[in-house]
């Protein structure tokens, strides 16, 4: 019955383990690891008495503590963390595109209100103002704020 019990502490820290590094989140290894360890503490309790389930309890409480500072260390995080830096930007601005109030492209989605528009060999996404704009429309450059274009229809 003592191999039970090593037995039932370690699976239970192993499981904890696993739910910490391997299985996000807090799911069925985390609480079945808990659990493990409880059955642990209740099981020294039936099998010798309040003495050993104390110290039962206070090694397994050791034994996470130990492992939560083994799991705390700058190295261990190391390992697990993901270290690339991201230096793109999702979308040049328009002018170092070749784009301005006036130049004209032909819509390639529709625009209700938002959609793709070629400039050029350049495709944009781009806004109306609340106008509905058929895919093939010629369009014109209207406004611009910041990375947003605004285009409406081309007249005539």
């Amino acid at each position: 019955m003592t191999a039970l019990l090593v037995i039932l502490i370690l699976l239970g820290l192993l499981l904890l383990a696993m739910e910490f590094f391997v299985i996000p989140g807090f799911g069925i290894s985390g609480i079945a690891g808990l659990a493990a360890l409880v059955g642990a503490a209740i099981l020294s309790y039936n099998l010798y008495g309040s003495g050993i389930c104390i110290l039962v309890s206070c090694s397994i409480v050791v034994l996470l503590v130990l492992m939560l500072l083994l799991l705390m260390r700058s190295k261990t995080w190391k390992r697990l963390s993901l270290e690339t830096k991201i230096s793109s930007k999702v979308d040049a601005p328009p002018a170092e595109k070749g784009l301005a109030r006036g130049t004209e492209g032909v819509a390639v989605t529709r625009l209700a209100p938002g959609g793709m528009v070629r400039f050029g060999e350049v495709n944009v996404e781009v806004a109306t103002r609340g106008s509905l704009v058929e895919p093939g429309a010629a369009v014109i450059i209207t406004e611009m704020e910041g990375n947003r274009i605004f285009v409406e229809e081309k007249k005539g």
